[in-house]
């Protein structure tokens, strides 16, 4: 079990890209957790991937220089 919680919605976080995750909701029923992983579904996150800042060409040198964050 990963988390607990009596919201509607909940974000995974901290998953690798590419990774195929299986993820199942267990309800729990009269004190009990209902493990019936048949509704279970794979998740697979896509990669992130830096975030282009800026592009600074040099005509004279037909040159061209390109820069991003690390951290989109």
């Amino acid at each position: 079990m990963l988390d607990r919680t009596t919201d509607t919605t909940y974000i995974l976080s901290g998953l690798a890209a590419n990774t195929e995750y299986r993820v199942a909701v267990i309800p729990m029923l009269n004190g009990k957790y209902v493990k019936d992983f048949s509704n279970s579904i794979v998740v697979t996150p896509k990669p992130v991937y830096p975030k282009l800042s800026s592009i600074q060409y040099n005509k004279t040198y037909h040159q061209f220089r390109l820069n991003w964050n690390q951290n989109p």
